[in-house]
């Protein structure tokens, strides 16, 4: 979090890695910094031979791009979960009935015989006849409403 509240405090920020750099640069670091350009991330001096008086900058910019990748990873992620479950919830698999019956967008998936609940509570029996009409017991008929089931003689809907 401290890279964030030195953003915009350049001067500030370069002072206090100009003391980490005042050590002595030994041969080593000036080899490692030509052969290994990705170790600017982890080591100042080796920054400080590559790009002198940038080199604060140049390594905020490595960190900011880190954080900025991790983000965009997280979110990627969680993007592609969400499409997930938009499919799965698209074939049907996620029902959004709470009585376990099934959820379906076309009338051949639907079963030949479900038990249906209305607003009060009440239970009916439905079944498919043999012309493909869904009935209950008492000769009532009903059709598809969205998730649930209209009966056609009063209106009333069944889940």
């Amino acid at each position: 979090m401290q890279i964030f509240k030195y953003l915009f405090q350049w001067k500030k920020m370069r002072r206090q890695w100009d003391k980490r750099a005042d050590a002595p640069i030994m041969p080593e670091d000036r080899l490692s910094a030509m052969q290994n350009p990705l170790k600017l991330i982890s080591n100042y001096s080796t920054t400080k031979i590559l790009y002198g008086k940038h080199a604060a900058r140049v390594q905020l910019c490595w960190i900011l791009l880190s954080y900025v990748m991790i983000a965009y990873l997280v979110v990627l992620t969680l993007t592609l979960f969400m499409y997930y479950l938009m499919f799965r919830i698209a074939l049907g698999f996620i029902t959004s009935s709470s009585n376990g019956g099934t959820s379906s967008s076309s009338s051949d998936n639907e079963p030949d015989f479900q038990q249906a609940y209305d607003v009060y509570g009440n239970s009916v029996n439905i079944h498919r006849t043999s012309t493909g009409e869904m009935m209950d017991d008492n000769g009532n008929t009903y059709s598809k409403s969205g998730n649930g089931m209209r009966r056609d003689c009063d209106g009333s809907t069944f889940y």
